[in-house]
């Protein structure tokens, strides 16, 4: 949802914003996990962090953003996107649109981490990002968005896997 994000992960030209869109058949929550780096003056150094996910549930839905790529930015995607699989939902997506719709969709195993955090500065920016879309948007969001219960760790981070690190645009603070 994130023009800003999206911009460091691919050379598509981005508005300021994307078109409102929601996916039936689906819901978002806490449910992705990665391993970071917490830098400097952070403490533990290391830690598995909860990330938003999308899992199949055939009575949810959630809302988000259409994002427009060009062909050779869905490798770089999938990369940042690790641990997700990238799946086909076009006629799962209302308003339809033209084309096809992709989503990254978690497999979901474990429902939760027992020693996962969640990010302070991710959480900060999911909710910034979806209130760029106004404050119907946002509490949609809110209401479709499985809440989490794990503890909330401030300071900046970087993914341990470089590549991923890379994709997302978040190259410096890599040791």
């Amino acid at each position: 949802m994130d023009p800003k994000s999206f911009r460091r992960s691919t050379s598509t030209h981005t508005p300021e914003r994307f078109e409102q869109a929601r996916l039936y058949g689906f819901e978002r929550g806490w449910f992705a996990f990665s391993q970071v780096r917490f830098r400097a003056g952070s403490e533990p150094r290391d830690a598995p962090v909860a990330f938003l996910g999308v899992r199949s549930n055939s009575e949810s839905y959630c809302n988000g953003t259409l994002i427009p790529l060009r062909r050779g930015d869905t490798a770089k995607l999938d990369r940042r996107e690790k641990g997700y699989n990238r799946i086909d939902v076009t006629p799962l997506v209302f308003p339809s649109v033209d084309g096809r719709v992709f989503t990254y969709l978690i497999d979901c195993k474990e429902a939760k981490l027992p020693d996962a955090v969640v990010a302070h500065t991710y959480a900060e920016g999911v909710d910034r990002s979806a209130a760029l879309y106004g404050d119907l948007f946002l509490s949609e969001f809110r209401k479709t968005t499985v809440p989490h219960a794990y503890p909330v760790r401030s300071g900046d981070y970087d993914f341990a896997d470089v590549w991923q690190n890379e994709a997302a645009g978040r190259s410096e603070g890599i040791t």
